[in-house]
């Protein structure tokens, strides 16, 4: 199968966001291959879950500090986003994977395979989380878009201001 590759570009949180949604809706039209992309934060951000309520994030706190808040269409936790980490979404219809479930294992398991070949031994636990040394370093969320577009979110972080966050 073929892929569209968009590679890392460094935006900030409502332009990732919409250029995610934008890449949504030309794969479900046809008029784009199956989509991957990886992407950097403009600034340090956080990105709030599709269902999640707003106010389990300190708004003022993120304002005060030039934090950007997003909301994403994938569902999960907020996450926060150093402007280092390395974010990726994987677009494509459901079909391409069979279901969701297969989905999220298939697309983690790319990232547990290309930790792998840098020499990090990494596990999946929890269908979505990639783990080091029983450390959470990547976590995904997705979402099945008018039952025939899959996404998914990823973040693989590496480099974090934990003080900030």
């Amino acid at each position: 199968m073929q892929w569209r590759f968009i590679g890392q570009e460094t935006y900030n949180a409502a332009m990732n966001m919409a250029i995610d949604e934008a890449v949504c809706k030309s794969v479900a039209s046809k008029e784009q291959l199956p989509t991957i992309r990886f992407y950097k934060w403009k600034n340090n951000s956080v990105s709030i879950g599709s269902n999640q309520n707003q106010n389990e994030v300190n708004l003022s706190l993120c304002k005060k500090n030039n934090v950007d808040v997003v909301r994403r269409i994938t569902g999960g936790r907020a996450v926060f986003h150093d402007k280092k980490d390395f974010t990726y979404s994987v677009i494509a219809p459901i079909a391409v994977f069979g279901n969701i479930k297969n989905a999220y294992s298939e697309i983690c398991s790319w990232i547990v395979d290309a930790l792998a070949d840098l020499g990090i031994k990494s596990e999946l636990k929890n269908k979505n989380d990639v783990m080091v040394d029983g450390k959470k370093i990547s976590g995904n969320a997705a979402k099945l878009i008018n039952n025939n577009v899959y996404l998914q979110h990823g973040t693989l972080v590496y480099c974090i201001d934990f003080e900030l966050m």
